[in-house]
């Protein structure tokens, strides 16, 4: 008889068919607002700083208590997909929009918040 190799570690199986989807209110809220123009980005155009950002979204930073983001430490995502918004469609905004919300993420998205399936932007 020949010897035969041991069999290699295998991690626990899995039962899950795909990730658990969860929402992010505080983008949500945000988004929704920028989509019925009650945030006007345009007089800032893309040189808008980090600082003029975190002062558009202060109103907004309530919403981060009930936010997976906020415990992202402690959540194990490899099981779950955050999604930007509550939509079943693909929300359009303008570039500047589009812009502001990109800085958004950056700045409270932790790399959790993805808005390529999400939003889209218009030129104007």
């Amino acid at each position: 008889m020949t010897t035969r190799l041991p069999q290699p570690a295998r991690n626990g199986i899995s039962a899950i068919p795909g990730k658990y989807e969860l929402l992010s209110p505080f983008f949500s809220h945000l988004i929704n607002d920028l989509a019925s123009e009650q945030i006007n980005t345009s007089h800032v155009m893309d040189a808008i700083t980090d600082m003029q950002v975190m002062d558009v979204c202060k109103t907004y930073e309530h919403l981060l208590k009930y936010d997976p983001i906020t415990y992202r430490d402690s959540l194990n995502w490899d099981y779950l997909i955050l999604h930007p918004h509550n939509l079943t469609n693909v929300v359009t905004l303008t570039l500047y929009e589009y812009r502001f919300l990109t800085k958004v993420v950056r700045l409270y998205g932790h790399g959790l918040i993805n808005l390529s399936s999400f939003v889209n932007f218009t030129e104007l």
